[in-house]
């Protein structure tokens, strides 16, 4: 398997070179008992972790990339298309996941010439069963919210002749990394093609989709067909919402309910420059230790008004899955993007509510600065979450910081 880009600042309908994922051990198709020729069908989704500083295209945009698809199990035995269920009846299908990391910049030299690179991580089966069952046709979908992989997929599990399929339904919160068991079934009633007259009605693809912790599944099953009675496919479909805080009860790690920041930003320490004006744009992320956008600000921070002292802004939570223990590992990116020749002299806090009424704070200090005279910009911050409340440096002139 394959995998070419099409991306921005390449000419419309160009690719580049395809790079290779894996090897698969079926060519392009399986016969299972449950159905002829099964193709190795693969469904894809992306991710994006990090952002592209704004106006700075030398500064890598980060995603993962996610394929599923089916294929032997790769047991000795089933591992070549000599080998099937149905010629071999130890061997079997599973679903297939494989992750590559994404990179796409401009180099920061005199050709300018934009880079898309990508890392393969090695496949690994999702749901590997002991059992003699197979696992085919899977669609991948990725909630775009709070990053969430969907997989739906159909399998045999549970009927020893292999013929009868249900849908299931897996997911992961961490980039892949693990799955979830799989959700018994999506089905409310098994199907059996090998009673229809061909053979061959499963489709090739199930659909999906998923937002915002909500994910439709579409399929075809001819479940009220029997031996010598074929009844025309069905379309089914079925809505799922998953519980918001089904993971925070089971391990006792808290989920994030909401977000704010404070600014504190002294008047007049830099004289002149020291303005601030209403439209000093301000970007502020806070990520997971594996780059995961938790929360974030992206607006011009005085609204309609020149600053204040101190001003108060909401976060955009992507989503309430993410959990204390995750985000406190994880860090702040902060970037001000200032108007004319300004310097910030600020601190702030950074207050995160989480789902048993606890809360993280992390204060900071610092400087940013960007004149046009001498062209200097640092306009960017990290700041490590630690969860501890420790009092902002010791800056001159910096306002004392006051709970909301």
């Amino acid at each position: 398997m394959f995998v070419a880009a099409s991306i921005p600042n390449f000419p419309l309908g160009t690719f580049i070179t395809p790079s290779p994922i894996t090897t698969t051990y079926a060519s392009s198709s399986v016969n299972i008992p449950s159905s002829s020729n099964v193709p190795i069908s693969i469904s894809a989704g992306t991710y994006q972790t990090v952002n592209q500083a704004a106006g700075n295209p030398t500064d890598p945009i980060s995603s993962f990339v996610y394929l599923v698809w089916t294929d032997l199990s790769g047991d000795s035995g089933c591992d070549s298309d000599v080998n099937s269920p149905v010629t071999s009846p130890d061997c079997k299908t599973r679903i297939w996941f494989a992750r590559g990391t994404s990179k796409y910049y401009q180099l920061d030299d005199a050709s300018g010439t934009w880079v898309f690179d990508i890392t393969w991580e090695a496949p690994v089966k999702i749901n590997d069963q002991p059992s003699k069952n197979d696992q085919f046709d899977p669609r991948l979908a990725v909630d775009e919210t709070n990053g969430r992989l969907v997989v739906v997929y159909y399998d045999t599990v549970g009927d020893d002749t292999r013929t009868s399929s249900n849908v299931f339904l897996q997911i992961s919160e961490d980039n892949g990394m693990n799955w979830s068991d799989a959700i018994t079934p999506v089905t409310s009633a098994p199907t059996n093609e090998v009673t229809s007259d061909s053979w061959w009605q499963y489709g090739d693809y199930i659909g999906l989709a998923t937002y915002a912790g909500t994910c439709i599944a579409a399929w075809t099953d001819r479940r009220k067909s029997s031996q010598g009675q074929y009844l025309p496919e069905q379309i089914w479909g079925r809505l799922y919402r998953f519980p918001i805080v089904d993971y925070a009860c089971k391990t006792g790690d808290p989920i994030l309910t909401s977000a704010m920041i404070q600014f504190f930003t002294p008047d007049d320490v830099f004289g002149a420059e020291d303005d601030k004006d209403w439209d000093t744009h301000v970007r502020v992320d806070v990520c997971t230790i594996r780059n995961e956008i938790v929360a974030y600000l992206d607006s011009n921070l005085g609204g309609k008004q020149d600053l204040k002292v101190q001003s108060s802004c909401r976060l955009q939570v992507n989503g309430p899955w993410f959990t204390k223990s995750r985000i406190e590992q994880g860090y702040i990116h902060l970037r001000i993007d200032t108007v004319g020749h300004d310097k910030w002299l600020f601190a702030f806090a950074l207050h995160l509510k989480y789902s048993d009424g606890g809360t993280t704070t992390c204060k900071e200090a610092g400087t940013f600065w960007y004149t046009l005279s001498d062209k200097s910009d640092n306009r960017t911050r990290y700041f490590d979450i630690d969860g501890v409340n420790a009092e902002p440096a010791d800056v001159p002139g910096l306002p004392k910081y006051t709970s909301p």
